[in-house]
């Protein structure tokens, strides 16, 4: 007995529940999620059991399958795989894997002893707390009550409430058999009436909008955006109503704004058509009662589900829904609403809300086609609507979305093809383009853009970087910052976007050749190819004459005419044959091939199909470009040697534009300066700065001609100079941002920092200044932060913003990306917008909210976007007092019978 009292007591916890509950996930894919939904992994007492569900968890969050195999290879990258005792443990569990079907009652067991092991540390904090006296026994007591309750909610997670049960006060014992399938239903519908019309999707008994939409489309994700008042969840909730109640199709309801409760007393309202408000009271006539009665006998007999637990993550929605199509068979989702909802968690889409934003959306549109079900979601419009005339809602309203100017350029990240956005919204055929965006490790890669669209006309900006890059942009479309996606409008000067590296291509389909390129740098250069003028060429270099020359007999087959002027020479190009009217000089119809006209020398562009070239042909023609007004020269200070000058001067800000993003493509950073003479155009100079850059400029690219002699002697002398390690630096923020919490979690003081780092401790000065790659990847050689290693590597630079300034009003383009959810557009990597996943978006908006005179009654749901059918406008009549919006009828109008039938699914006995 004595041996017996000495016992250490452990904490409850069943080892063998926990591994049952890990082998049934790592081998059966129901199993996962079914645990991940009700499990967290501090449910595990074992670290290394909750290492192994967190793996697991994050496998089921993605969509990712898991096995033995893919578990251990996460677990290896995080350096894990040891702490759990390797491969062989999984093994182990996989083997300890029981029936799939009893893997609820292995969870269970493993919840339990979780609970009984918090509560446990629950009394143990109260106890210290009530031994301490230090605070109040009323607060004392609070304290103890909200961690108790914190327990029993953790404990008792629903997954929605019938109405049966709320109306009858008590739990179904029983449920709901399955309806039968869709051709049962068709049949049913068809017996509904003559007239009745069958649409391919669920019926909303709202004629005009099912005319237009087929009904509600399996697997569609739509979207109800409204202002607030307008009755977003009251139109959502009649449809849900006819849904049940009129097709006879299980419907499920998560209410993250209102109670399950509040919205029973809506749609009892909505069916009886008795007021809301003498509802409330009670103060109901003989008739109007037995019209209540007779509703919620009949509701009874239907099936919607009703989850209203606030602050819901989409993970969960989306396991609640599975279970719910699972057991009744659901045929409608409605969500109120997104922005109430939560992301997965995940590090990546927490960093920014226009991140988890666009991951729940696109979790809802993946969601409709796993449950092959319509999936209703309502969402808060900007407050611009307020601000417009009319205040007519569009798609550029939707908030966490965005959208650029027709203009901007995207690059076919394998052809390297050129399109403006708009070029690509109004294709006939939304073939989809692969196009550069960055994943979520800061690597860029090549994702399908599925389709671009207009999204109407909104107040842009044009937002300018330091190496010139410019774009326009409404005020709530995203870009990279370290931190994370960030509106427009919540950019200043002074911040720091994610640009490329380097841009390259796969599939160069070359349309032009090695002459071409060569001939066409020069005359870009100092060419003169004007309407009414002779064609022809000036320099002082005898060797870019003779290239000249070369090239466009090859060509042409034309001969060349050498003229001396002092130090010059002019290079005419006579045409081979004689030109009359309808026959014009070879080097013309060239130009009109290339597509970039003869023009002045500040209206100078470099065709598009040099940009489909392969590198080595790219870097041609900058050499012989460069040849011409372009500078490779030694900068000097004090009689000694700094570094190289290297630029590229034009009067054209269009082609200057377009020579740095040839530079790009071999991975060569440029940023355009401008020059405004008083009494001259300005002049771009694309200019190539520090060591690494320039050298990389001299060893791919050179130059043609005399004005190359120099490069040797550059080398030389650049290879001596210490390189600049601010010319590739992270933006400061990162110290507080990344930096900051990996110290903290190495348990390092500042002081130990510095020490680690061979430095001074200079205290806060720290935080002031960017911090270079290498210095980074130095810093994390002893932080080992994951986020750190991949900022480090990354394949972005981070730039400068320099100014943003308001333009006007313009129509307004945005693309849909797969994957990624980004693209570089302008050299800029910007966000798509949170339309991008939706198949159908409806906008409603009542005048009379706006003006009480203005058409009482009148609702007006516009379609702005619909994927599979048309857009326009449907009128609806908002019945205020019953909580109801019915088909059209004209002012003064009431409905009759058989209107009141088309939107009450039964009438009350």
């Amino acid at each position: 007995m004595a041996n017996d009292s000495k016992k250490i007591k452990v904490a409850p916890n069943s080892k063998e529940s926990e591994m049952m509950v890990l082998g049934s996930m790592l081998t059966n894919v129901n199993a996962l999620n079914v645990a991940s939904d009700s499990l967290d992994g501090s449910d595990f007492y074992y670290t290394e059991h909750q290492l192994i569900f967190d793996t697991l968890k994050d496998a089921y969050k993605k969509d990712k399958p898991a096995d033995i195999h893919l578990v251990a290879e996460e677990l290896k990258r995080k350096k894990k795989l040891n702490d759990i005792g390797g491969i062989s443990y999984l093994t182990t569990l996989a083997q300890y894997a029981g029936t799939s079907a009893y893997v609820e009652e292995y969870a269970q067991l493993v919840k339990d002893k979780a609970i009984l092991r918090r509560m446990i540390t629950a009394a143990q904090v109260i106890e210290k707390k009530a031994l301490e006296e230090e605070d109040e026994v009323s607060k004392t007591l609070d304290d103890a009550q909200s961690l108790f309750f914190q327990i029993s909610q953790s404990a008792n997670r629903e997954s929605g409430l019938l109405i049966a049960e709320l109306l009858s006060g008590v739990k179904a014992e029983s449920q709901l058999p399955f309806l039968k399938e869709l051709q049962d239903r068709q049949e049913k519908f068809q017996e509904l009436g003559e007239g009745e019309e069958l649409f391919p999707g669920e019926p909303t008994h709202f004629n005009d909008l099912d005319h237009m939409l087929g009904g509600l489309g399996k697997s569609n994700f739509l979207i109800l955006a409204a202002r607030p008042a307008m009755g977003k969840t009251v139109l959502a909730l009649n449809i849900a109503e006819n849904v049940c109640f009129k097709n006879k199709v299980p419907v499920a309801i998560f209410s993250l704004e209102m109670s399950a409760e509040q919205l029973l007393h809506r749609m009892i309202s909505s069916q009886s058509e008795v007021e809301a408000e003498k509802i409330k009271r009670g103060s109901l006539s003989g008739s109007e009662y037995q019209r209540v009665v007779s509703v919620v006998n009949e509701m009874q007999k239907h099936t919607i589900i009703i989850d209203d637990q606030p602050g819901l993550k989409i993970t969960d929605l989306r396991a609640r829904a599975r279970r719910m199509k699972e057991t009744h068979d659901i045929g409608l989702i409605v969500i109120d609403y997104l922005q109430l909802l939560s992301g997965s968690g995940n590090r990546s889409s927490s960093e920014s809300r226009q991140l988890e934003i666009s991951e729940i959306s696109r979790m809802l549109k993946n969601l409709a086609r796993e449950l092959d079900v319509p999936v209703l979601c309502l969402s808060q419009l900007s407050r611009k609507v307020e601000e417009r005339a009319g205040h007519r809602p569009m798609m550029s309203d939707l908030r966490e979305s965005g959208c650029l100017t027709g203009d901007t350029e995207i690059m076919d990240a394998e052809t390297g093809k050129i399109h403006t956005i708009k070029e690509l919204a109004e294709r006939k055929k939304q073939t989809p383009i692969q196009v550069h965006a960055v994943d979520e490790k800061l690597k860029v890669g090549k994702f399908p853009l599925i389709k671009a669209f207009y999204s109407g006309e909104k107040q842009v900006f044009e937002l300018q970087m330091r190496s010139g890059k410019k774009i326009k942009a409404s005020a709530n479309h995203p870009f990279l910052k370290l931190g994370g996606w960030t509106a427009l409008e919540d950019l200043k000067v002074g911040d720091h976007l994610a640009l490329p590296r380097k841009v390259s291509i796969d599939k160069p389909s070359n349309p032009m050749s090695a002459d071409e390129v060569t001939l066409l740098a020069h005359l870009l250069g100092d060419g003169c190819v004007l309407p009414n003028q002779p064609y022809h060429y000036t320099s002082a270099d005898l060797q870019n004459i003779s290239i000249v020359e070369k090239t466009a007999s090859s060509l042409f087959n034309l001969t060349p005419r050498r003229v001396k002027q002092k130090n010059w020479w002019h290079c005419y190009l006579p045409s081979p044959y004689q030109l009359t009217h309808g026959r014009y000089h070879p080097i013309t119809n060239w130009y009109n091939k290339m597509d970039i006209g003869r023009k002045r020398s500040y209206e100078k562009e470099i065709p598009k199909a040099l940009f489909e070239c392969e590198e080595h042909l790219i870097q041609l023609f900058l050499k012989h470009l460069w040849a011409t007004d372009g500078n490779i020269s030694l900068k000097k200070m004090n009689g000694k040697s700094t570094s190289g000058n290297i630029y590229y001067s034009s009067s054209s800000e269009q082609l200057s534009h377009q020579v740095q993003g040839l530079l790009a493509v071999s991975g060569i950073r440029s940023h355009i300066s401008i020059h405004r003479p008083e009494k001259y155009r300005p002049m771009y100079s694309v200019k190539i700065q520090g060591k690494e850059d320039q050298l990389l400029f001299l060893d791919k690219i050179g130059c043609h001609g005399e004005r190359g002699d120099i490069i040797p002697e550059l080398i030389e002398k650049l290879n001596k100079i210490q390189a600049n390690p601010n010319a590739d630096v992270i933006p400061k923020e990162a110290w507080k941002t990344y930096i900051d919490s990996a110290r903290k979690r190495k348990n390092l003081t500042w002081r130990d920092f510095a020490k680690e780092l061979g430095m001074s401790y200079c205290g806060s000065a720290l935080f002031k200044s960017s911090i270079s790659r290498t210095r980074l990847k130095k810093i994390n050689m002893f932080l080992k932060d994951e986020k750190i290693e991949l900022i480090a590597n990354s394949d972005v630079n981070w730039e400068k913003i320099v100014s943003i300034t308001p333009l006007g009003v313009e129509p307004v383009y945005d693309a849909t990306v797969k994957k990624a959810h980004n693209f570089l557009a302008n050299g800029i990597f910007a966000h798509n917008s949170l339309e991008q996943d939706s198949d159908v978006v409806m906008f409603l908006m009542r005048p009379e909210y706006y003006d009480p005179y203005n058409k009482p009654g009148l609702a007006e749901l516009m379609i702005g976007k619909n994927r599979h059918g048309k857009t326009g406008d449907v009128k609806l009549t908002f019945r205020k007092e019953i909580v109801q919006f019915a088909n059209y009828t004209e002012p003064g109008d009431s409905p009759t019978g058989e209107q009141s039938a088309a939107f009450n699914a039964f009438s009350p006995n």
